[in-house]
């Protein structure tokens, strides 16, 4: 930028809203870890480009999945839950909707304990799926989700 004709001012305040701009998707708490993993092993004989906290920022965020997804819920007298419904009796998968044209959450009856006899069923959770922020089972692939239930969707495949 310093071939600009500006004011020093200037030049900070470009920089400052081009980096905003451009780090608008990473929130605020996670601006300082992203900055930290993507300069680790910067070359600082170069330019750091700004570009590069995005990918870093997506790391974080991996890793901090697979931290939770590995890391197992534990009940109050200290034993493990129910890796897929953590005892609730019923495990959330987000499914897609063709006709709607969008996802839901129906819940699935798992095969633990915490589940009615009645209603206990073998959940088909594929290897591949990942639980969410909000516990919901998603299918890394649209394809995979399971069969929508709806009434629309129903009547659709009968016909």
């Amino acid at each position: 930028m310093s071939s600009l004709p500006l004011s020093e001012d200037d030049e900070l305040k470009l920089a400052v809203i081009a980096w905003q701009d451009a780090l608008h998707e990473v929130p605020d708490h996670l601006l300082v870890p992203a900055w930290r993993k993507a300069t680790r092993d910067h070359n600082w004989f170069k330019p750091f480009p700004v570009m590069a906290i995005l990918p870093a920022y997506q790391q974080l965020i991996a890793e901090d999945r697979a931290k939770r997804q590995s890391t197992p819920h534990y009940r109050a007298d200290g034993t493990v839950a129910c890796r897929w419904c953590l005892d609730t009796g019923y495990v959330p998968v987000a499914t897609y909707c063709p006709t709607g044209n969008e996802w839901y959450t129906p819940v699935y009856p798992c095969e633990c304990a915490a589940t009615p006899i009645s209603q206990r069923a073998a959940v088909n959770i594929r290897a591949d799926w990942q639980r969410n922020d909000r516990g919901q089972w998603v299918p890394s692939d649209s394809s995979t989700s399971p069969r929508c239930q709806c009434g629309f969707c129903r009547q659709r495949r009968h016909h």
